[in-house]
């Protein structure tokens, strides 16, 4: 009786324990979600600035303008800023994956 007293006495502290931990973690996925809300926030956010945001704009061509200037001009270094943006994003977007992945485990 004793034995078995001491036994389920060990269980319950082991399970105490384990319930402590459980609700550590559990916090820390609530402020992670939290987290991942708030950026969803911002990243909605941005997304709405990408359509309005004049420097998100392609302005149209002047009257004279040929074709090659506004290319050289306009096109391209709004092309290149919207590379840089997908660079950037794809860099996010793989952090997050990974980060999505070590919560999971």
């Amino acid at each position: 009786m004793k034995s078995d007293n001491q036994a389920l006495r060990q269980k319950y502290n082991d399970l105490q324990q384990n319930n402590v931990q459980l609700e550590k973690q559990q916090n820390e996925l609530k402020n992670y979600i939290e987290q991942m809300v708030q950026s969803e926030q911002l990243l909605q956010r941005d997304v709405r600035k990408y359509d309005e945001a004049p420097e998100w704009q392609l302005p149209e061509p002047g009257a004279f303008a040929s074709a090659k200037s506004f290319r050289d001009k306009v096109v391209m270094p709004f092309v290149s800023k919207l590379k840089t943006l997908i660079k950037n994003l794809t860099i996010q977007c793989v952090r997050l994956k990974e980060e999505v992945l070590q919560l999971r485990k």
